[in-house]
């Protein structure tokens, strides 16, 4: 998947987890709960340890890194703090969000984070819509403007999914320099347990005859550690 250019295009066809999903509707992201920014279009994906596709999407994004500074020792800059990059590991998810926790003065249970143990995790964003697809009857199905509203249930917080990444090089200032990861398409394989807490409408009206629904609310929004698992 490597090439020799400061940007590359990698598809994932072995399915990963889709949290904090703002993929029908962009959102600002938020500092302190508070939101930063112009909305965009973001969502993170959760690859287990053992993925195919781990190798070499890490490989892919040195290419690109060292295509953009040639000669530059990438991997000891991103040790360094010297480049940023798109991904970090579950762990590290894990120590943001109970630090998160206990500073407003309330006990962490990780139970709901263990399924970011040994995991990898992608941090992705674009300013523009992201291509989507639902698989339904064996087949996947593009969401569109016309039917977004009837398939925005397909993308909640824990779906299995499959996506396509854009890995860009980037110089920057205020923020640093390094690599970051563009959303361009993601496909929901409309399964998955839900990761986000929340219960979805078939669990809140269960004791309603008559009742049968399937769909889930998507998850909220936050942000990932910039720090890389080489």
């Amino acid at each position: 998947m490597a090439n020799a250019s400061d940007t590359s295009i990698y598809q994932v066809n072995t399915p990963v987890t889709l949290i904090h999903p703002h993929v029908i509707d962009p959102a600002p992201f938020k500092e302190k709960g508070k939101p930063k920014g112009a909305p965009v279009y973001s969502a993170s994906f959760v690859f287990p340890a053992n993925h195919p596709d781990l190798p070499d999407l890490k490989s892919l994004i040195l290419s690109v890194a060292k295509a953009k500074w040639p000669g530059r020792d990438v991997i000891a800059d991103v040790k360094a703090g010297k480049l940023r990059m798109p991904f970090t590991s579950g762990e590290k998810v894990i120590t943001k969000a109970e630090a998160k926790v206990k500073a407003t003065g309330k006990e962490y249970d990780g139970k709901r984070d263990e399924y970011l143990k040994g995991a990898i995790v992608f941090k992705t964003k674009s300013n523009y819509p992201p291509g989507l697809g639902v698989v339904a009857g064996g087949q996947v199905v593009e969401v569109t403007s016309d039917n977004k509203a009837l398939h925005k249930g397909a993308f909640y917080f824990g779906t299995d999914c499959l996506c396509r990444l854009n890995f860009v090089a980037y110089e920057g200032e205020a923020i640093g320099s390094g690599v970051t990861c563009y959303l361009d398409m993601v496909v929901s394989l409309n399964r998955g347990k839900r990761l986000s807490g929340s219960k979805s409408p078939a669990e809140v009206f269960k004791g309603v005859a008559g009742l049968v629904s399937t769909e889930d609310p998507t998850g909220g929004a936050d942000e990932l550690s910039d720090e890389i698992p080489f």
